[in-house]
């Protein structure tokens, strides 16, 4: 069974840390009006990111600005590409700066 909801209710942010501290194998879908981003984890790590035709920390950086539409995560996928190597913690400490 797939997690589902909003994003006004659970922010990308908040999602991000769950599935870090939750060392979880997942992907993480985003979806509104005019985007489609997806986040995988796995073992406590960000691996990749797809946004659009972007992909890697461009692509994390667009699903973090994400404030409004629907999120469904799909446990035990991983992604084909290894995209992004910068840890989580250090991802996020950056975007509360911009």
């Amino acid at each position: 069974m797939a997690l589902k909801g909003q994003l006004p209710d659970l922010s990308v942010t908040d999602l991000i840390m769950i599935h870090c501290f939750g060392r979880a194998r997942a992907c993480v879908k985003l979806t509104n009006s005019s985007t489609k981003a997806e986040i995988y984890f796995d073992n406590g790590n960000i691996t990749d990111a797809r946004c659009e035709a972007t992909n890697g920390l461009d692509a994390l950086y667009q699903a973090l600005s994400l404030k409004e539409g629907r999120y469904q995560v799909e446990l035990n996928v991983t992604s084909l590409e290894h995209t992004i190597q910068t840890p989580w913690k250090e991802i996020l400490k950056e975007w509360s700066h911009c």
